[in-house]
């Protein structure tokens, strides 16, 4: 199976029919794939084997293969520049807006704000493991097949205005992050690098990110001003219907 996801093709050997139905709508059916990838019986039996251990249930093979799978696309992509960011991202009048949290935090719920609030204008691009790769001298998100339980995901890419860390709070605020809090942030919602090349790979990707795209601390609750707020402090805009 080839798939397209930012602007690369990438071969998958599959074992399972569940990594063709996930990947629909991101298979092409011809190209020249930049690398492959191939899980084992031996990788999902290990996976199965940590996740009866960690979480006390089970997952169907097909399901694992699929995680493995994305988990070796991420650390492969790093060789081309393409970056996974545990996030959900939204695309209004066509740039990105990228929402990072731990799970459970309301980047979903905060997401369906801007799409109330936007309507048409807005796309969701992914809503949870999109890839982040340089294009045309700017940063753009892609998504991905893999994209959270809401089935957020569209094979799109768009260049990236804002970066945004989403904090629950009783009032709406934002303000800008800089410095070891910025770098702290992206390394704790990205791929743990497990070789000193993918370490480089990743602080290379962030150092060129993190100067060019400003990220901002949203405090938020879930009423629609949330959503005005979080637009009106990344875009520089006022919000208009």
């Amino acid at each position: 199976m080839l798939i397209k996801i930012a602007e690369m093709i990438i071969k998958i050997n599959c074992r399972y029919d569940y990594l063709p139905w996930l990947c629909q709508k991101y298979i092409v059916e011809e190209g020249e794939p930049l690398f492959e990838i191939t899980v084992t019986s031996e990788e999902i039996e290990e996976d199965h084997r940590l996740i009866l251990e960690e979480l006390g249930y089970d997952h169907d093979a097909g399901y694992l293969e699929s995680l493995e799978a994305y988990r070796k696309i991420c650390i492969k992509a790093l060789e081309y520049g393409a970056m996974f960011l545990h996030s959900a991202c939204i695309a209004v009048d066509g740039e990105a807006y990228c929402f990072t949290a731990d799970s459970g935090t309301g980047k979903s719920t905060h997401i369906r704000l801007w799409k109330k609030l936007f309507g048409d204008r807005a796309v969701i691009v992914n809503g949870d493991k999109p890839l982040i790769r340089k294009s045309g001298g700017r940063y753009y998100v892609y998504g991905t097949p893999w994209c959270g339980k809401e089935g957020w995901s569209e094979n799109v890419g768009a260049p990236i205005k804002a970066l945004c860390l989403v904090e629950r709070s009783p009032d709406n605020r934002i303000a800008p992050m800089d410095g070891f809090n910025v770098i702290y942030t992206i390394i704790e919602q990205t791929i743990r690098p497990r070789t000193q090349d993918q370490l480089d790979a990743v602080l290379d990707i962030m150092d060129g990110l993190l100067s060019s795209v400003p990220m901002y601390r949203l405090g938020c609750n879930m009423e629609d001003e949330a959503a005005v707020v979080a637009y009106e402090g990344m875009s520089g805009k006022k919000y208009h219907e």
